[in-house]
């Protein structure tokens, strides 16, 4: 008999739950007919978007801008960082997508800065999805943050061992190395080397099309006065400096390059035939 009522009180709870929720929803409704206002209505929707994540991936897949103007500034922290199937966060899976009308509206949320550690399941964060966007640079002018990142965060590897610097490198993405480029830390960058130990002069090596970029990049150290030439000694895991990875890659504009600038060893010019 205990057990009858105890069953039959949680029934009458579950009714009253479920007519205070049929409630609020009635409530919403009104407000949004009366006063034009989604907010109400969105507030509830969260405990649902909460539950079923991909709804909140899909508007942004789909580019309800409208929808996500009004959703995300009401939105907390831990649904911002709810995660897709490629891993990726709200910031992640927006800046890949290259919205940067919804980017313009996450800027401005009041817990933005907590998201900039999110990585996918590739381990890229924000820098190395800009790296991949061809029309990063307009992003880029929106995202003031760049300069004043922690370095902490350029740091930050993914599955290549890459930091973002070198993803730049590699990917010959010339935009985003200028902002990189301002960041006031960016010396302490150049000691980065991936999973095979290639350092930034070993990944130009490999990039034929990087005469521009390797200028950029030696212009900006020459003016700070940064030395670099140790870094040419510096050999990969197959135990190739970047001038032996460069001629092992027929690499003939950055072997040229590398040679006319930063090596003396005239043994490796007559017998590569350079």
């Amino acid at each position: 008999m205990k057990n009858y009522f105890i069953l039959g009180a949680s029934t009458i709870i579950k009714k009253n739950n479920v007519q205070l929720v049929l409630d609020k929803i009635a409530d919403s409704i009104a407000l949004l007919f009366t006063t034009n206002s989604f907010t109400p209505l969105l507030r509830i929707c969260r405990l649902f978007v909460q539950k079923q994540p991909h709804l909140f991936h899909t508007a942004i897949e789909k580019n309800y801008f409208y929808l996500l103007s009004q959703f995300i500034p009401i939105t907390p922290l831990k649904l911002l960082q709810q995660k897709n199937q490629l891993g990726e966060t709200i910031l992640l899976h927006i800046l890949r997508l290259n919205h940067l009308d919804v980017l313009k509206i996450l800027l401005e949320h009041k817990k933005f800065d907590e998201l900039l550690d999110d990585v996918n399941n590739k381990k890229q964060n924000i820098f190395h999805i800009l790296a991949l966007n061809k029309d990063a640079e307009e992003i880029c002018d929106l995202s003031q943050f760049i300069p004043i990142t922690p370095l902490k965060l350029l740091q930050q590897k993914n599955q290549l061992g890459e930091t973002i610097l070198l993803h730049i490198l590699r990917l010959n993405h010339l935009d985003v190395l200028k902002i990189l480029l301002e960041h006031k830390k960016f010396d302490e960058l150049l000691d980065d080397v991936n999973n095979k130990k290639q350092n930034i002069f070993h990944i130009l090596a490999l990039n034929k099309d990087a005469e521009e970029i390797c200028d950029l990049l030696i212009e900006d150290l020459v003016k700070k006065s940064i030395n670099i030439e140790e870094k040419f000694g510096n050999v990969d895991e197959d135990n190739r400096t970047p001038l032996e990875l460069s001629i092992k890659n027929d690499n003939l504009p950055i072997t040229r390059y590398l040679l006319k600038h930063f090596n003396n060893d005239t043994s490796l010019i007559i017998s590569n035939g350079i």
